[in-house]
């Protein structure tokens, strides 16, 4: 009684809700409780405002956002997250005096009519580091717009479903971004030639997202590869996951798995690899390591949904590193992939029991904290 969690629960609540619990609490626990609530409402409430640092909107369900931005002080928000909202609302709430934004998160929002310019205005009033744009139907003229003031960007994300969307504005946004250093798209995004070397020459990216993409292939992988490599990337998060709900696979095979072991034998200092729902097999999983002349710099890696099977572990050898987290297994028995830890007939023989199968990861037990093979 008196702790955080009962502090936080009182601040959603009336003081009518504190008789309420009184039947369950001792009078002292009481006691406890409506003290933390005045606290907290001198510490976030002041001068008849609200004094948030994080706030979400749900334009399907509000809609009078004068009166709720009217009621808290707008100008110490420093992450806005907006639902659902119109052209009507987009003046009302981002023409406010957001000076301290540096997150804005707009979901199923629509840009057309003039809502992309009100994102511009709003990025050249504010120190705006990180955008994310789910589903607003964000076309390639929009990103255009975008990027004249996106100089302070450090963190995109851009997630569009069933459409496939062309990236030009994406390589303006990346050449005039000075400390850009996350994106991430989900979607099935054209990674044109140009996109990809843009990608490659953004020294400062740390963290690449490329989820769902069914556009995604080898060959456009391996120029991605070619292109870290020859400008000395320091990329150290690097996620291809394709999980659709469909139980639809992604197109990258053992020669993507070829092509990331290139870039850790180079030298990019890669830590966190995500391969869900590819079409890798052991020997893709293994060449993702790199050369095993030299140590990996990975620390976590997930081939979970892969093909990996276990007939071909024998005689392989993974380089040496200090990996602390790995995720096999969950293959797809309509491609007649077979889970690393998959019983077959005649188990009880040594040499097909599951154990043996994971002998291939003695070189990684030192270091190993978690192995997910469900």
């Amino acid at each position: 009684p008196g702790g955080v969690g009962n502090m936080v629960l009182v601040a959603r609540n009336t003081s009518s809700d504190l008789r309420h619990m009184g039947s369950f609490l001792s009078s002292g626990a009481v006691l406890s409780l409506a003290l933390a609530r005045r606290a907290i409402w001198e510490a976030f409430h002041s001068e008849s405002q609200w004094r948030l640092a994080n706030f979400h909107l749900d334009g399907e369900k509000n809609h009078n956002p004068y009166a709720i931005f009217a009621s808290m002080k707008a100008d110490e928000l420093q992450r806005l997250s907006v639902t659902g909202m119109g052209k009507r609302f987009f003046g009302e709430v981002l023409n406010w005096d957001l000076a301290a934004l540096s997150c804005l998160d707009l979901s199923y929002c629509f840009f057309e009519n003039g809502g992309v310019e009100t994102v511009v205005g709003l990025l050249q009033r504010t120190g705006l580091r990180e955008l994310i744009l789910r589903r607003n139907f964000v076309s390639e003229s929009d990103l255009e717009k975008i990027e004249t003031t996106s100089a302070g960007l450090e963190r995109l994300q851009i997630e569009e479903a069933k459409r496939s969307e062309a990236l030009g504005g994406l390589t303006k946004i990346l050449a005039r971004a000075e400390k850009f250093r996350e994106l991430h798209l989900r979607g099935d995004f054209v990674l044109s030639d140009e996109v990809l070397a843009a990608l490659a020459a953004q020294k400062g990216l740390q963290c690449l997202r490329i989820q769902n993409n069914a556009l995604l292939e080898d060959t456009t992988l391996k120029k991605l590869s070619d292109g870290l490599v020859k400008t000395t990337s320091k990329l150290s998060v690097l996620d291809l996951s394709a999980f659709s709900a469909a139980g639809n696979m992604g197109r990258l095979t053992d020669e993507s798995g070829a092509a990331i072991g290139k870039l850790l034998t180079a030298g990019v200092p890669l830590r966190e690899l995500h391969l869900k729902g590819q079409q890798l097999t052991f020997l893709g999983l293994v060449a993702c390591f790199g050369s095993p002349g030299k140590q990996s710099s990975l620390r976590i890696a997930d081939f979970s949904g892969n093909n990996l099977g276990v007939h071909e572990a024998s005689g392989t050898s993974l380089a040496s590193c200090l990996l602390e987290r790995l995720h096999v297994g969950g293959g797809s028995d309509e491609l007649g992939a077979q889970d690393l830890l998959e019983v077959a007939d005649g188990f009880d023989d040594e040499a097909r029991s599951p154990l043996s199968r994971l002998a291939w990861l003695s070189p990684l037990l030192p270091s190993l904290i978690s192995l997910d093979a469900s």
